[in-house]
């Protein structure tokens, strides 16, 4: 994977990539190889995948608030 697209799916900016993932500072994001070995690959793609899951319960939860309101 390369770092550019680890970005991307991490929401982006480097900033974003950082907290995404659980680091203190950004820096770590400019450090990173431009393209990933595979340890790292698979790191952000669970943080990826936590990230939408994270967002699936909050649609959820956001849709069943809707339909008690209107019932």
């Amino acid at each position: 994977m390369l770092k550019k697209t680890a970005i991307e799916l991490l929401g982006g900016t480097p900033a974003k990539a950082a907290k995404a993932m659980g680091y203190k500072s950004p820096h770590a994001i400019y450090v990173w190889p431009d393209v990933l070995t595979q340890s790292l690959t698979d790191k952000v793609n669970g943080a990826v995948l936590r990230i939408q899951g994270q967002q699936a319960q909050q649609h959820s939860a956001s849709a069943s608030s809707q339909s008690a309101q209107h019932a």
